[in-house]
Protein backbone atom coordinates (compact mmCIF):
# COMPACT_ATOMS: atom_id res chain seq x y z
CA UNK A 1 0.00 0.00 0.00
CA UNK A 2 1.18 3.64 -1.16
CA UNK A 3 2.36 5.59 1.99
CA UNK A 4 -0.27 8.41 0.53
CA UNK A 5 -3.35 5.88 0.56
CA UNK A 6 -2.41 4.93 4.31
CA UNK A 7 -2.57 8.04 5.92
CA UNK A 8 -5.74 9.30 3.99
CA UNK A 9 -7.03 5.96 5.44
CA UNK A 10 -5.97 6.76 9.26
CA UNK A 11 -7.71 10.37 8.48
CA UNK A 12 -10.37 8.90 7.31
CA UNK A 13 -10.87 6.41 10.22
CA UNK A 14 -10.14 9.23 12.28
CA UNK A 15 -13.09 11.45 10.74
CA UNK A 16 -16.23 8.51 10.53
CA UNK A 17 -15.14 8.07 14.32
CA UNK A 18 -15.26 11.33 15.72
CA UNK A 19 -18.90 12.01 13.53
CA UNK A 20 -19.76 8.69 15.35
CA UNK A 21 -18.65 9.25 18.78
CA UNK A 22 -21.09 12.99 18.50
CA UNK A 23 -24.15 11.63 16.78
CA UNK A 24 -24.87 8.47 18.85
CA UNK A 25 -25.73 10.31 22.08
CA UNK A 26 -27.54 12.83 20.25
CA UNK A 27 -29.95 9.88 19.12
CA UNK A 28 -29.75 7.68 22.60
CA UNK A 29 -27.22 5.72 21.65
CA UNK A 30 -24.46 4.79 24.75
CA UNK A 31 -21.25 3.78 24.69
CA UNK A 32 -21.77 0.36 24.03
CA UNK A 33 -24.59 0.60 21.24
CA UNK A 34 -27.60 0.37 23.24
CA UNK A 35 -30.48 2.66 22.78
CA UNK A 36 -31.22 4.51 25.62
CA UNK A 37 -34.82 4.55 27.37
CA UNK A 38 -35.88 8.59 27.48
CA UNK A 39 -38.73 9.17 29.58
CA UNK A 40 -40.56 12.25 29.13
CA UNK A 41 -38.65 15.15 31.13
CA UNK A 42 -38.43 18.86 31.92
CA UNK A 43 -35.87 19.61 29.50
CA UNK A 44 -38.64 18.52 26.52
CA UNK A 45 -41.07 20.46 28.76
CA UNK A 46 -38.70 23.50 28.75
CA UNK A 47 -38.22 23.10 24.72
CA UNK A 48 -41.60 22.85 24.17
CA UNK A 49 -42.57 25.98 26.23
CA UNK A 50 -39.33 27.76 24.69
CA UNK A 51 -40.73 27.15 20.93
CA UNK A 52 -44.39 28.47 21.85
CA UNK A 53 -42.88 31.58 23.32
CA UNK A 54 -40.54 31.98 20.33
CA UNK A 55 -43.61 31.34 17.77
CA UNK A 56 -45.76 34.14 19.50
CA UNK A 57 -42.46 36.31 19.25
CA UNK A 58 -42.07 35.27 15.66
CA UNK A 59 -46.06 35.98 15.08
CA UNK A 60 -46.03 39.64 16.83
CA UNK A 61 -42.65 40.19 14.93
CA UNK A 62 -44.51 39.90 11.29
CA UNK A 63 -47.38 41.63 12.53
CA UNK A 64 -45.46 44.70 13.20
CA UNK A 65 -43.73 44.50 9.83
CA UNK A 66 -46.99 44.31 7.98
CA UNK A 67 -47.80 47.61 9.47
CA UNK A 68 -44.40 48.92 8.77
CA UNK A 69 -44.71 47.42 5.12
CA UNK A 70 -48.14 48.97 4.87
CA UNK A 71 -46.75 52.88 6.19
CA UNK A 72 -43.71 52.60 3.34
CA UNK A 73 -45.91 51.59 0.71
CA UNK A 74 -48.09 54.40 1.57
CA UNK A 75 -48.27 57.00 -1.45
CA UNK A 76 -47.89 59.75 1.06
CA UNK A 77 -44.88 58.60 2.46
CA UNK A 78 -42.17 59.96 0.19
CA UNK A 79 -38.73 58.72 2.06
CA UNK A 80 -36.98 59.80 -0.59
CA UNK A 81 -38.42 63.77 -0.89
CA UNK A 82 -38.06 63.86 2.54
CA UNK A 83 -34.15 62.97 2.75
CA UNK A 84 -33.47 65.50 0.08
CA UNK A 85 -35.83 68.25 2.05
CA UNK A 86 -33.34 67.19 5.29
CA UNK A 87 -30.12 67.98 3.00
CA UNK A 88 -31.16 70.84 1.62
CA UNK A 89 -31.60 72.67 5.07
CA UNK A 90 -28.39 73.48 7.50
CA UNK A 91 -27.72 71.38 10.53
CA UNK A 92 -29.65 73.79 13.58
CA UNK A 93 -26.31 73.79 15.73
CA UNK A 94 -24.19 74.56 12.19
CA UNK A 95 -27.00 77.14 11.20
CA UNK A 96 -27.12 78.72 14.96
CA UNK A 97 -22.73 79.04 15.41
CA UNK A 98 -22.71 80.63 11.68
CA UNK A 99 -24.96 83.50 12.86
CA UNK A 100 -23.13 83.65 16.14
CA UNK A 101 -19.96 83.88 14.08
CA UNK A 102 -21.61 86.35 11.43
CA UNK A 103 -22.97 89.18 14.41
CA UNK A 104 -19.43 88.76 16.28
CA UNK A 105 -17.21 89.94 12.81
CA UNK A 106 -20.14 92.72 12.15
CA UNK A 107 -19.15 94.37 15.49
Amino acid sequence: MDFWVFILCVIGIGTIGGVLKSWAPAHGVDKKGRKQRTAPDQSNSQLLAENARLRERLEMHEDRLIALEAIVTDSGFDVAHQIERLRDQPAPRLAARRDRTASLGDS
